[in-house]
């Protein structure tokens, strides 16, 4: 790794963005219908597979990543208002050389 190439260093485009998103507050109501959603998936793919329906509970015990991935969609679009959760446009990216 070259000595101006370290990642995120403070001042680049990168570390702000990152600093930034993790100040954000999502809405705690997207947080508990992620667990929620993700955990009763699991409990129910389970009770359905040990009743005899294995295809049917493997199939339902796919869902809990896709709610999950769902869930942190949501917390990223919907983050406090008035801060946008995009890259800004025309930042300077510290990995090509430009630092």
């Amino acid at each position: 790794m070259v000595k101006n190439d370290v990642p995120f260093k403070k001042g680049t485009w990168k570390a702000d963005y990152f600093m930034e998103t993790n100040k954000k507050e999502a809405n705690p109501i997207i947080d508990v219908a992620t667990i929620v959603l993700t955990l009763s998936s699991i409990i129910l793919s389970q009770i359905i597979f040990y009743s005899g329906k294995k295809e049917l509970g493997i199939f339902i015990g796919l869902w809990p990543p896709t709610f999950v991935a769902l869930g942190t969609l949501l917390k990223q679009t919907f983050g406090k208002p008035g801060e946008s959760p995009n890259l800004p446009v025309g930042g300077k990216d510290s990995s090509k050389g430009d630092a």
